[in-house]
């Protein structure tokens, strides 16, 4: 039985999410310009931390389930890509200190249909200022807990199929990442080889601040035209690589990156 609030909250997401399989937010959007400087490394806690605005309505939550706001702590957050390829990461409704930005008065008006301005904690490990305009659609909640997730001789036979598909040698471009042993029932994910070649955006000693478009398709050319190759130095440096093998899934499976290269796989329906 839980104990606390927040033990209860995570049993009841449990619960309610329970085979609905991978349920994601609506994106959060920006209500306020925002320049983020570049984070020192050798800073710590809120120093680390800008905060930005970010439209929050009951309509970013109710996927979710009528849960209390203790739940919210068990969502994840998935920045989008052409922000966090700047270098930017966020810590969600909270800040690097853990001191929670998500106040029970405002999640209470949120339920109530009332639209609120939250602020989110981001951090830039760039090297540039990076300017987010008013209306970007910054990030989304997601959660696995209502999904199942592949691995195994399931998640085996998908990729021999093709149901996944992965463009890559197995041995050299990717392999399978395995636990308790080395056969097919032992699979839980992928691991991925990356390209030798980094990629960075090298500061600006002058002109404007990084940044780039919310809408479209062509974000990939864009930052593609700020980078260049990282230059040897033993400087830490934010920087982009890109993996040898490209996979392709179906509209039903959901790939999750995880520490290592390894990706673990999700989908919305048992088999």
């Amino acid at each position: 039985m839980p104990h606390t609030p927040e033990e209860f909250a995570g049993e009841l997401l449990c619960e309610t999410l329970k085979g609905k399989g991978v349920v994601k937010s609506p994106d959060f959007e920006v209500t306020t310009p925002a320049l983020i400087m570049p984070t020192n490394p050798n800073s710590c806690g809120v120093e680390r931390v800008h905060i930005v605005s970010v439209g929050a309505a009951k309509e970013h939550f109710s996927v979710f389930g009528d849960i209390p706001p203790e739940a919210i702590k068990y969502l994840h957050v998935s920045m989008r890509s052409r922000w966090a390829q700047l270098g930017l990461e966020i810590s969600g409704f909270s800040d690097e200190n853990g001191k929670y930005l998500l106040t029970s008065q405002i999640w209470k008006g949120i339920q109530q249909g009332l639209t609120y301005e939250l602020p989110v904690g981001i951090a830039n490990f760039g090297k540039n200022p990076i300017y987010i305009p008013r209306g970007a659609r910054l990030f989304r909640l997601y959660t696995l807990l209502g999904a199942w997730h592949q691995n195994g001789e399931k998640l085996a036979n998908l990729v021999r199929s093709g149901a996944i598909s992965i463009e890559g040698k197995e041995g050299e471009d990717w392999k399978w990442f395995h636990f308790g042993g080395t056969t097919d029932r032992n699979v839980i994910g992928v691991n991925l080889r990356l390209k030798p070649q980094r990629w960075w955006i090298p500061p600006r000693l002058e002109g404007p601040s990084v940044t780039v478009s919310d809408a479209g398709r062509n974000f990939r050319d864009e930052i593609d035209s700020l980078m260049e190759p990282v230059p040897t130095t033993d400087e830490t440096v934010f920087w982009v690589g890109e993996t040898s093998a490209k996979i392709t899934l179906p509209q039903n499976i959901y790939a999750k990156l995880n520490v290592a290269h390894s990706l673990s796989f999700y989908r919305d329906e048992a088999i």
